[in-house]
């Protein structure tokens, strides 16, 4: 098992985000990696899935303009049901209004406290990822040690529950994301045929007032 040791950062602003990562890196001596924007919350529940993830952290303020229609908490409360060791953190101002989900994430931080009080938090993260690291392995070994066991015909009726619950927990991030990827995608169709439909029309009427 490839140990989770990276953090990946979930940002707005892509220089931003690469000063907040330098700057982790230069305190914590890991690697850390800006997340791709996704085109929905559930997206980023695949990152769990990537053996080197260690720690998430993500800005609250995602989508400023409107635009993807999430923001870092919803992006925070998939990740947490998919995942629920990874540590994850929310930047976001002190007074900034979470409606009560504060409890998902490990911590809220303001963006610029992170950055002038980096080895603080760099020591709390460090910390949670060996808790993490140590959940995982362990997790990974009993569920290699069920496999051999159904490989050698040797697993309990309870056994097999376990696994098969090993099993959900291991496809529940790609099945989310997809179901999610199919509601966004079915809403843009819907409203470029809604556009299509619009320019139609206004392209009629002009054609019928031509000479």
């Amino acid at each position: 098992m490839q140990e989770p040791t990276s953090i990946y950062i979930i940002h707005r602003s892509p220089e931003e985000a690469a000063n907040l990562a330098r700057t982790l890196e230069s305190c914590m001596h890991v690697t850390v990696r800006v997340a791709a924007t996704q085109l929905a919350a559930s997206d980023y529940a695949d990152l769990g899935a990537e053996p080197d993830t260690g720690a998430v952290i993500i800005e609250q303020r995602l989508d400023p303009h409107s635009t993807l229609r999430y923001c870092g908490i919803d992006v925070a409360e998939h990740l947490r049901r998919a995942w629920p060791a990874l540590p994850i953190y929310l930047i976001a101002p002190r007074e900034e209004s979470l409606a009560g989900r504060e409890a998902i994430v490990d911590d809220v931080i303001p963006e610029d406290e992170l950055l002038q009080r980096c080895p603080v938090y760099a020591l709390r993260m460090l910390r949670a990822m060996g808790r993490y690291l140590q959940v995982m392995s362990e997790r990974d070994r009993r569920y290699r040690e069920l496999l051999a066991s159904k490989l050698d015909g040797r697993l309990s009726q309870t056994e097999e529950v376990e696994l098969a619950q090993y099993r959900t927990d291991i496809e529940l991030p790609f099945a989310g994301s997809a179901t999610e990827y199919a509601k966004t995608w079915k809403s843009s169709l819907s409203e470029e045929e809604r556009l299509l439909q619009t320019f139609t029309a206004e392209l009629r009427d002009v054609l019928d007032k031509l000479p």
